[in-house]
């Protein structure tokens, strides 16, 4: 069992930040993406794992998706096309405030990460290779 208190402690900040903060709890999928919609940036809390399926489907809908700092990547890297925030460090407010002035070019990269990385003939495509690799080793 793991526990953490992230979400609390970055629920508390942004509540008291001077940025306009929306926090969603207990609605169905369809009423959570279509009150997202509203929202310039969407800050992925950690949950069991420091990334979820935010960075998902709410960069499949044009949104740019914050990540908490973290030292999880995928093999075709998001470090590049997702910002990341550490949360626990001076000025996470100020970088996030940097983040929002400029969420459609985050938002552009998400998609073109999204577009590039996560379809499933490059995702097959990953898996065939590394199959290869392998194979070509023996």
């Amino acid at each position: 069992y793991y526990e953490h208190d992230a979400r609390v402690r970055i629920d508390q900040l942004l509540k008291n930040s001077n940025l306009s903060y929306d926090h969603i709890s207990g609605v169905d999928f369809n009423d959570y993406i279509d009150r997202s919609m509203s929202w310039k940036t969407l800050v992925d809390m950690p949950g069991i794992a420091c990334v979820s399926h935010r960075m998902f489907e709410n960069g499949w809908v044009g949104q740019c998706v914050v990540l908490c700092k973290n030292d999880v990547d995928f093999p075709y890297s998001w470090k590049e096309y997702y910002p990341e925030i550490d949360f626990n460090s001076e000025g996470s407010i100020e970088k996030l405030h940097n983040v929002i002035e400029n969420y459609e070019e985050w938002a552009n990269k998400i998609t073109h990460y999204l577009e590039t990385y996560c379809t499933p003939l490059s995702i097959g495509n990953y898996f065939l290779s590394k199959v290869v690799e392998e194979l070509d080793s023996l």
